[in-house]
Parts: C-alpha cells; structure tokens; sequence
C-alpha cells in the first residue's frame, strides 16, 4: 500500500534498545489519593502498593498467589538488617483487604465489595481480585498532595500561634514564681510550719520554737529533764540546763527535726529561736543557713553546741568510729538532748554506743547520720534500759585433770585448730581463686595449695583419677569419689600379680587383678580389639578394589 512503512526497504542504520541495569530494582506508579486517604492506614497502603506493583495493564495479565504469600510479602513489623522476617498474621491481611475494598480500592472483577472468611471450607474456593486506580464515587477525601497541602496551611499556623501562646504564659509564670521566691514571699498559712516571718523567726501552729517570752524567762522555765553534769556515768551530781529550751508541744511534734520519729529523717537547717542563748561560734558547728529574710538573719552566726553529757557521749562514739559523726551543729545539739535524757532514764554510755555501732551505717546513705543515730536512739529508748536486769552469773572453768584423767580417746580439734590446720594445708592459698595458668587468662579456680588448676598443672589436658577409672578430678593424682569409697577386700584372697610386666601387689579384686590393674587390661583389650577393626577394614577394602573391573 502506497505510504506505508515497509521495514525490508529500510535500509538505514539499526539500533537496539535495553532496559536499564538496575538489578530488578522496578518502579511502580502510586496515585497520590491513595496515601492521602484519612480511611486508610499506612500498613493496608503498603499492600495495595505491593499487590499493585505484581500487575501491569498490558495485555491484561492475572497473578496468581495465596494468602499466606501475601502474609509473608507484608512483614509484621520493622526490623533490623541481617534480623530474620517475621511475616505479618492472615488475620491481620483479611483486616488490610477489608479496608482496601472499603474504599473501592480492589474489588471483584464485577465491582462487587472481596470478602474473606476464616473459615476451613472457605479456603477451597479462589479470590478473584480487581486491583483499580481511582478511588470510588462521591470519594470527598484530597485528591492531590497540592491541594491538601493548601487546606492546612492556616489549621497550622493557628496552631503554631496557639503553642507560643502557651509557650509565652509559661515563662511568665515561671518569671513570677521565681520572683516572689527571691523576695522571701515562701510562705505555708495552713501547713506545720510557717518558714518566713517579719522578724525572721521560725514558728508552728502546733508547736511554738519561736516563744515570744522574754530571754530571762526562757531561762528560768524548767527543762524537759535534769540530765547529769561532767561525766559521762550515771553518778547522781548537779543537772545542767540543755543550751536550747524545748516545750512540751516541741518534745511532741518536732516538725521536721531529727528525732527519729516514723523513720530517719533529713536534717533540717533551722534559726535559733528567739531569746536562746548564743554563744560563739564552736569550730564543729555548722553554718546557719535557715533565715529566709535578709534582715537579721543574714549576719547570725550558728550558736556552740554546749557539752552536754549526751553529746559527750556522741563525740566520743564520732572520735572512736568518724562515720558517726554529726557535722551539723543543730542536730548534734537535738541528739544530744536526747541523749542525755537516756542517761538520767537509767541507760549507760555504753548502751548508746551499742546501739549505734552494732549495725554499720545504711548502704546507700538516704538520709543523714543525725536521722540514723535519732532512729536508732528511738528504738533503745521503746527497749528500756538494762540496768534493772541481773547479771548472768560469773562461770566456773573446767576442773584441771591429771594426766592419767586424761581420756583415753582423742578429742576432736577445735575450730581454731581445724582453720590453722586448713590454712597451712593451703600454704595461704584459698580455695576460690582464679588459676594463674595461660598468664592469668584461665577462667578455671585454682586448685587448693597451688596457683594453677588441675588442668594447668597436668599441661593443659583434664587430671584424671588416680584409681584409674578414667574419671575427671580436679588436681593431677587425685582419686574421685568412687574410688576413694571402694572398700579395699581383704588379703585373704591374694594380692594382684600386676599387668604387662608391672608388679601390683594390690589387694585381689576381680579375675584375679586389682582394680587398677583391672582396667588395664580392658583398656588394652580394646585398643586390641580397635587394631582388628582397622585391618579387617583395610584388608576388605583392599580385596574389594582389587576386585573392581579396570
């Protein structure tokens, strides 16, 4: 036909064309609807992309697979590189199906919803599914990424305003908590205690510290108790006054001090009250940081702790174990108090030391030493003292004998015999310490009276029994348990003649041998035995290679 290309008349230049080289590494187109779509979650588009990237439109192809190769297609979750996948559940991929036929992206060839069932009998008949491009009529979801990404440009920037708005009135609240703290505006109306005052002071509802009597009458008020003057027994001499004046109420509540109330508490950095006696500062008084006022609480030195015979006695448990040592000079002088009330109550300095130094200090360290020592003063105090508890009476040693009272039957070593004993056995060397063997690299303990292991000691190879039994023991000539329990037979039946021209000498056991000889001989009959297999074996193959046609 006149016009029409005929390809045995051309005879121009031919060229080839090849796909890219890519290693398979394909392409599938995705409409942008389709990840776009608020009915749809990540894991279902992630499988329409899969299933839509196994069909193409020319010629009209089916692909044929099954569930399970879809389970294994979609992994159940992320993992790592060079981590095994596991595949995702037929559950979870007849969910995945559901919620792409909901939104028309498959269905059966004749339009109709795919549905699946779990069910045995249901397994037998074949899913015929339509893979389709557009989404369904009436779908109102963004059709492109452009026009969803006009639509959220004001919700966003809306929100952005709305989150420096929030981010603004909260630096302002945090500006002005932070202000009224640096003015000293910390106060409690209705808790235990009220911290700032106009005139500094430190006072509780329950409990006043700060007594608004005069100094001369807090010093003519009785004490809590009269505690012993200059010594650290229990002899009947003088009372002194305590240097703080503590009320009943206070000796009741202590709001926050350590007496060892419900449990060991902190420390509390507290003002002295108004109207105490302060003297100079002590060199082992701790600085007096509780005013919140600047006023006259800024230049006030921390009072000396006085020596009360209760805080005698916890200088001289600090002086003889320094981990019990109160550095604060408030709850030195509290613990003091409390201290010498137990002394006049009947307790001795040594009953106090006991109690704090017979446990070691709480590992870790949650409160202070003062909480700890309060604590543990509280709990001698609900023990009551020992004084009125009669002696266990002095006992009589044992009656010396003469030799011929001497039993005739060895007594057996006692425990600090037996430790020496053991002790030189071992030559200083314990028995659970590392083999110094393969410089210092053995992961085996060491025998006990050596450095090495057993199997350091026998060149590296495992010691096995002396008895020859051919078990594992743990140092080289050693006997195992078996062996060392065998009872020797008595001589009467003969003693053992030996093996391949070794005297025994040995006790008779069986067959006329001992047992070491014994084994012996049945380790010499196998190795006999496996010689005889290894030749009939070669004898064999050799007849039968010579047999062989050329």
């Amino acid at each position: 036909m006149p016009g029409e290309y005929d390809e045995t008349s051309d005879t121009s230049q031919r060229a080839e064309l090849y796909a890219p080289d890519n290693d398979g590494l394909y392409t599938s187109q995705l409409h942008d609807w389709i990840p776009l779509c608020p009915q749809l979650r990540d894991s279902a588009v992630r499988l329409y992309w899969i299933m839509r990237a196994l069909v193409i439109e020319k010629h009209g192809p089916v692909r044929k697979l099954t569930l399970l190769q879809l389970c294994y297609l979609l992994p159940a979750k992320p993992v790592k590189d060079g981590e095994p996948v596991k595949p995702s559940s037929l559950a979870r991929i007849r969910s995945l199906l559901a919620e792409l036929s909901g939104v028309k992206l498959i269905s059966t060839p004749e339009g109709k919803p795919v549905k699946t069932s779990s069910r045995a009998s249901a397994s037998g008949a074949a899913l015929r599914i339509r893979i389709n491009d557009l989404p369904r009529a009436g779908y109102s979801g963004p059709r492109n990424a452009f026009a969803l990404l006009d639509q959220v440009r004001k919700p966003a920037a809306e929100a952005a305003e709305q989150a420096l708005k929030k981010e603004r009135e909260r630096a302002a609240k945090k500006r002005a908590e932070q202000a009224a703290a640096d003015a000293g505006q910390i106060s409690s109306p209705e808790g235990a205690g009220q911290i700032s005052s106009p005139r500094g002071q430190i006072s509780s509802p329950r409990g006043q510290i700060s007594s608004p009597h005069s100094r001369a009458d807090l010093q003519d008020r009785e004490p809590p108790f009269s505690p012993p003057a200059h010594t650290l027994r229990s002899d009947p001499t003088p009372p002194v006054r305590p240097s703080v004046q503590v009320d009943d109420a206070c000796a009741n509540e202590t709001e926050g001090r350590t007496d060892g109330g419900e449990g060991e508490h902190q420390d509390q950095d507290v003002t002295p009250a108004a109207g105490s006696v302060v003297g100079p500062a002590a060199a082992d008084a701790a600085p007096d940081n509780g005013g919140s006022n600047g006023g006259e609480a800024a230049g006030r030195v921390p009072s000396a702790v006085d020596p009360s015979p209760g805080v005698l006695v916890l200088r001289a448990v600090a002086a003889e174990c320094p981990e019990w040592t109160i550095n604060h000079a408030e709850s030195l002088r509290d613990q003091g108090l409390v201290a010498t009330g137990m002394l006049a109550s009947g307790f001795t300095p040594q009953e106090i030391r006991h109690a704090l130094v017979s446990r070691p200090l709480p590992q870790p360290m949650t409160h202070t030493v003062a909480a700890v020592v309060g604590r543990r003063l509280k709990d001698l105090l609900a023990a009551g003292p020992a004084g009125d508890v009669a002696l266990i009476p002095a006992q009589t040693g044992r009656a010396e004998q003469d030799a011929a009272d001497e039993p005739s039957v060895a007594l057996p070593d006692s425990y600090a015999v037996k430790r020496a004993k053991l002790a030189a056995d071992v030559a200083g060397h314990g028995k659970l310490r590392n083999c110094q063997g393969d410089d210092g690299l053995c992961d085996q303990l060491a025998a006990p009276g050596s450095d090495l292991c057993g199997r350091c000691q026998n060149g590296g190879a495992q010691p096995l029994c002396g008895g020859g039994c051919g078990r594992k023991v743990v140092a080289p000539g050693a006997r195992c348990i078996p062996c060392e329990d065998v009872p020797t037979p008595a001589a009467e039946i003969g003693d053992c003649p030996g093996w391949n021209d070794k005297p025994c000498g040995r006790a008779v056991l069986t067959a006329g041998l001992c047992r070491a000889c014994k084994f012996a001989s049945e380790q010499a009959k196998l190795a006999a035995d496996a010689e005889w297999e290894a030749a009939r074996t070669a004898a064999v193959e050799a007849a039968t290679a010579a047999e062989a046609p050329a």
